[in-house]
This record gives structure tokens, sequence and C-alpha cells, in this order.
């Protein structure tokens, strides 16, 4: 990051990880941690643990808030005394409070300030019966008028619910990963459940106004039927030399394209719309380029053959119904937007997904049987549950992805993300009887948020970051118009 003076100013990025944590309010928790006689000493004191530290971290944010200066920052303290806005609220305890913070150096360069706070619950009739609570809040200063706020523990991975691991011989990357509910790792719990309450507290949905907003504004019907056509084709009087190229022309197809007695194997539009009636249908391999164009097809496409997509230079391809091949789909988009509006991608074979810059829909699930790669830059991408029978291979730059449903693997599982996010709606499931791994490489300010749970029968975990903030606008962008809490 290019240094342009000498005086660091903070400012406070709301960003992906705080719309998705969000803030534990003091009050709020208080209220819900009112002393009630059937609850034992010890979870009297652990609530009273977790509210000192939610003080404790609201105090630091409002004065990380003013600051303008390294030498402002707030200042270290060991033992003070936390007192709540209800005095009755957890008697018989005393809470203290401990604030530490060093520097440290980030892998991009940035100077990290990082605090930890610590809140200590402890009975006054005998103070060695206590409870502790502890996070981190790292602040990154640039010179340039950036920073942002790092909250720990959450990780790289991050699990709302419990997260189960049936059979696995190493435990190294429980510390890259956070969950709100309990950690199960061969029968054994290594975590209790609410190790993480604010993760445990999520309530993120999607927003569907916006996604069918989004959705219509490119892919109405009403809107492609009332467009002036230059000519129509007849499906029985197509041949090859009408679909090979069709250049600054408006074109129909009353009905669908059936490829099973001809030899078209291609469709290529630049500068131009084709708007298909019904559906594409054939046996034979397909080939779909788009340069500057549209392609709408109100029904679905169904080869038993493989199919090849192509779009680029803003073109638009928009699929009401499934996209099905029996031998391999591989998609190549660039400035472009794809839709699948009202269903699926079913795929028997590989799936190879490329996208620079491009924006992709898939309202239903995802079937892949074979291996399914992405890779994703400067794009966003929003489907159903997700479905995959072999291997899957994910590498994100400034990327978000967003699975309205379920993630199945069944084989090994490598995602590389760069300044995106992942997140996922409901559970990872990985139910298969035979080993699977998942790698994790966060190469810069990346996470996975599941909102389910994570279950794994045998794996081996590889985790090579920590938790840290998307930097991406477009990322953020993405997260801020598609989700809400």
């Amino acid at each position: 990051m290019k240094k342009r003076g000498a005086t660091l100013v903070i400012v406070l990025v709301v960003t992906a990880a705080l719309l998705i944590i969000g803030t534990a309010v003091s009050g709020s928790v208080i209220n819900t941690m009112k002393l009630n006689a059937n609850y034992s000493a010890n979870v009297d004191l652990e609530l009273a643990a977790k509210s000192g530290l939610s003080i404790l971290k609201n105090n630091l944010i409002k004065e990380l808030s003013s600051v303008n200066k390294i030498e402002n920052l707030p200042n270290e303290f060991e033992k003070i005394d936390i007192t709540f806005s209800d005095s009755n609220s957890f008697k018989g305890i005393k809470v203290k409070g401990n604030r530490k913070y060093k520097k440290t150096t980030n892998d991009l360069g940035e100077d990290i300030y990082e605090y930890t706070i610590t809140s200590i619950a402890y009975k006054e009739s005998n103070s060695t019966i206590q409870k502790k609570e502890e996070q981190i809040i790292s602040v990154n200063l640039t010179v340039d008028s950036v920073g942002n706020i790092i909250f720990n523990p959450f990780a790289c991975l991050n699990v709302k619910g419990d997260i189960e691991v049936k059979e696995n011989n190493q435990l190294s990357f429980i510390d890259s990963i956070a969950s709100g509910g309990k950690i199960d790792i061969n029968n054994q719990i290594v975590k209790d459940s609410g190790n993480n309450s604010e993760l445990n507290s999520l309530n993120i949905r999607i927003n569907q106004i916006n996604v069918e907003n989004f959705v219509n504004e490119l892919g109405n019907d009403d809107k492609w039927s009332n467009i002036q056509f230059d000519y129509t084709l007849e499906n029985s009087q197509i041949k090859s030399e009408d679909l090979n190229k069709i250049e600054n022309k408006t074109v129909k197809v009353n009905n669908s394209l059936d490829f099973y007695n001809n030899n078209i194997e291609t469709i290529e539009l630049v500068n131009s719309t084709l708007v298909v009636e019904q559906s594409i249908r054939s046996n034979k391999p397909l080939t779909i380029i788009l340069n500057n164009s549209n392609l709408i097809v109100k029904g679905g496409i169904e080869i038993n053959n493989k199919i090849n997509i192509v779009i680029s230079n803003s073109s638009l391809m928009c699929i009401k119904q499934r996209i099905y091949s029996n031998s391999g789909i591989n998609i190549n988009s660039q400035d472009s937007k794809l839709l699948v509006k009202e269903s699926g991608v079913d795929v028997n074979k590989q799936l190879n997904i490329k996208l620079y810059n491009s924006d992709l829909y898939i309202k239903e699930n995802i079937y892949a049987r074979g291996i399914f790669t992405l890779e994703s830059n400067n794009s966003n991408t929003i489907t159903g549950s997700i479905d995959s029978s072999e291997y899957v291979i994910w590498d994100l730059i400034d990327s978000g992805f967003l699975v309205n449903g379920e993630l199945y693997s069944r084989e090994t599982f490598t995602t590389n993300i760069r300044n995106s996010a992942i997140i996922v709606m409901k559970n990872i499931n990985s139910p298969s009887g035979k080993p699977v791994g998942y790698t994790i490489n966060n190469n810069g300010k990346s996470f996975i948020l599941v909102l389910g749970k994570l279950y794994f029968y045998k794996v081996d975990i590889n985790i090579n970051a920590i938790g840290l903030i998307p930097s991406s606008e477009k990322v953020l962008n993405f997260i801020n118009e598609f989700l809400t809490n």
C-alpha cells in the first residue's frame, strides 16, 4: 500500500465481516442474561464474563472512532471494574477487565495494532471461582485514510452451528475455524456449545426482493417478447448457416431448436439477439458464442453431449429451465451475465466455469457428477445447493459466492480465496465413507461462512489462513445487496 503522508488516520469501515457477525450491544446482552434461580453458578459466571467482554469491545470501538494519530490509540489497562447499567444483573459476581495491545505486521506489509480484551467474572465470596472471556480486535492503519477492524476469533472458516468429524487423526485445523456450536471430533467434544456467541446468534437471510429484481431486470419474458425482430425462423427450416454466425440482427425462433437431424453444432452471435421460444436440444456437441449479444431461451438446454459456452463483451445468456449435459460443460464468461432463471445445472461429467468481471445466477441446484472447477475473478455467483461427486477446485479473487442451500462434497475440496467471500446458507456435508480432503488457502482478506452445520465422515482439513475482512469493494457491495440481517 502506498504511503502518502506521515499522519495515520483511522476510518472504521463497516465491512462484510461486520455485516455478518454484527456488534454485540451490551444492553441487549444484559437483558437476556438476567439472573435466574435455576441457573448454576458456572452459567451465571459465564454470562457475566460475556457481558463484560461486550462492554469492553463497544468501549474500544467508540475510542477508536475518534483517533487520528498513532499516539492517540487507546491505552492498555488491567483489572478495571466493569459495571452494568442494571446493578441487579449479576448478584454476588464481580467482573474485571483487561486490555492490552501489540504492534504486528500482516502479509501485505501493513501495520496491525492488535488489542486483546479480557473479561474475568468471579464470585465475591470466592475469587478463585471464575470464568474468562477473551477476544482479539485488530486495527490496520494506512496513510490513505483507510482502516479495517478485524474481529477474532472469527476465522477463515466460520460455522454457525455444530462441527462434527467422525474420523480425523489431527486437530491442528481447530485454531483456524470458529463455531457457534460444539466441535465434535472422533466422538469427543473438543469445544463446548456456544463457544462463539456472536456467531451462534447470526440471523442472515437472502434479500429475495433484490434477487428477483436482478433477475427480472435482465431476463423478463415480456421484455424479450415485445422487441422488434428482423426475421423469424422455424425449426424445420433452420440450416447450419443460419446459426453459424448471426451479425447485427434480432432473430426469433418460434419453437424449439432441435439439432438431432442436422449438422448444427455452433450458435454464434455478434452484436445480435436470438430469442428461442422453447428449448435447445441436440445429441451432438454444442458451442455457444456470444459477443456483445443476447441469447434468451424460454425453455432449457438439453444436450446429450458436451456444451461449450463462451460469452463476452457485455453479453447476456438467459435460460429459463435447466441446462443439462451428458458429457461435460465448459463456461467462459468475460464482462457478461449468465442466468438460469427457474432451474439448475445438471452435468454427468466435468463442470468447468471461468468468470471474469461477470455475474452467474443459477436459481436451483448444481449437480456435478465429475470434477467441478471454478475460476472467479472480480465476479459474483449465486446458486442453489451444490452436489459434487468428485473433486471440487475453486479459485476466487475479488469475488463473492453465495450458495443458497447445502454444499455436498464427496471427494477432495480445495478453495483458494483472495479478497473474497463464500457464504453457504445451510450445511456443508460430506457423508462419504472414503477420505475427503478439505484445503482452504486464504491469500488475502477473505472468509467462508456456513450458516448451518459442518459434517464430515473421514476428512483431512488443512487451513492456511487467518480470518480477515474482504477488501474488495465489489464483494462488499454484493453481500450488502443480496444479504440482510
